[in-house]
């Protein structure tokens, strides 16, 4: 199981192919998504835990696109989720040129 997962992201996140998963559950690729706002916005903690009142503010976002992982698959497994993630995340970080 464990060198499945490695080949897949192999070839999803590093390779930046379309992959059809067997059993026909699917397939899993890559694509990049423009920001639908420029922005996000936080509350400053610091300032709330000494005032007591909830200040907001405005932190832009610095990439116009994200890259987005998308498991394509059939209405049966809709309820399911990608597992390995946290390692797709993080080599989808470190490669930028989507």
């Amino acid at each position: 199981m464990v060198a499945f997962l490695q080949e897949l992201i192999r070839e999803v996140a590093l390779e930046k192919e379309q992959v059809e998963l067997p059993h026909k559950m699917g397939k899993m690729y890559i694509k990049k998504e423009l920001h639908k706002r420029p922005f996000h916005v936080q509350i400053d903690v610091n300032e709330y835990e000494r005032t007591g009142e909830i200040i907001r503010y405005k932190v832009p976002i610095l990439d116009d696109y994200y890259n987005k992982l998308v498991w394509e698959r059939a209405s049966k497994y809709k309820r399911y989720k990608i597992l390995p993630l946290k390692r797709f995340k993080e080599i989808i970080n470190t490669v930028k040129e989507y």
